[in-house]
């Protein structure tokens, strides 16, 4: 594709990677809040890092658990 702004982004797909969502709402609020505990609260980067990846993991378990019983 030959569009000045379309074409960089259409070329580079070719070798782009997409992460499996199971609430991307809810995901990305997770993301903000852990953001915003970092920013606004002085919580430490990996304590928030680390409540992130905890949250994250229960949405997928909890998905998943879901899933197996179907």
């Amino acid at each position: 594709m030959h569009d000045e702004k379309l074409g960089p982004f259409i070329a580079q797909l070719e070798n782009s990677k997409a992460h499996f969502f199971i609430d991307e709402a809810n995901e990305r609020t997770l993301f903000v809040d852990a953001t915003n505990e970092v920013l606004l609260k002085n919580v430490p980067v990996e304590k928030a890092f680390r409540s992130l990846v905890d949250k994250t993991q229960k949405l997928y378990d909890e998905y998943w658990a879901k899933a197996d019983k179907k």
